[in-house]
């Protein structure tokens, strides 16, 4: 844990670890100091985000594709104002579960809609609402930022964009037969899904384990109005698609 210091007692930050912060309220910091791995700043994005402060990640843990390394961060060098802010967008769903109860959720990385009884899920997706397919059948949907499709989207045979672009992607999950494929959509699309023969075919929605809703009958998916301020500790000379891309080399591509 960062220890309190004199010298930082004008600068105000918290610390969010294992699902919990500590310290200082969220409204009352100029930083959020998010310590583990990706999962935990997908968390903190989801609890957090409505303060509308900046999420320092610092990766305790595998991957970071969304965090820095401790030997990068400092606190010296976010008091001293040495870091890059990244603004990342996030997606919002407006979910109907079978009981006609709404739920709005956000999403950093991704929204996944997928089977929830051991049958496959039969689903019908509309974007700004032509119909794409009238029934993809197979495990779900992946619903994916440019800076989310570095996840799960790409284990599930997506591609990975460069988080600068304003792009979200869809990406079937073990869809039968074979050719339903990934699509690339503008960042303005508004993509509904319907989840078809229910109740024999149960439906959930998730982000990985940050939050998921079950008996779910329909899902809007479009650009939210809030966004995530992500710190990165960038070269000021260096640009952000360079940048993405050499972490995505490092991080993912040659992992």
């Amino acid at each position: 844990m960062y220890r309190w210091h004199p010298k930082f007692s004008t600068f105000k930050y918290m610390i969010f670890e294992n699902g919990v912060y500590s310290g200082l309220n969220p409204k009352d910091c100029d930083f959020i100091v998010v310590r583990g791995g990706d999962g935990t700043m997908l968390l903190a994005v989801y609890a957090l985000a409505k303060y509308h402060k900046p999420f320092c990640g610092v990766n305790l843990g595998h991957l970071g594709f969304l965090l820095n390394s401790p030997n990068e961060f400092s606190l010296e060098k976010l008091r001293g104002e040495d870091y890059e802010l990244f603004s990342a967008p996030l997606l919002e769903a407006t979910i109907l579960t079978e009981d006609g109860r709404k739920v709005r959720e956000l999403a950093l990385n991704d929204i996944i809609i997928r089977e929830d009884s051991g049958q496959s899920a039969l689903l019908e997706v509309r974007i700004n609402g032509v119909l794409l397919d009238a029934g993809m059948f197979g495990d779900g949907l992946i619903i994916s930022t440019p800076l989310g499709s570095t996840a799960y989207t790409t284990n599930a045979g997506g591609v990975p964009a460069i988080p600068t672009l304003p792009i979200f992607e869809l990406t079937p999950v073990a869809p039968r037969p074979r050719n339903r494929i990934q699509l690339v959509v503008p960042e303005t699309s508004i993509i509904s899904v319907k989840a078809l023969e229910l109740p024999k075919r149960k439906v959930k929605v998730n982000q990985g384990s940050v939050f998921q809703h079950h008996n779910v009958a329909e899902v809007e998916v479009r650009l939210a109005t809030e966004r995530a301020e992500l710190v990165f500790f960038k070269p000021p000379e260096m640009s952000w698609d360079d940048f993405f891309l050499e972490r995505f080399c490092e991080k993912v591509y040659q992992a």
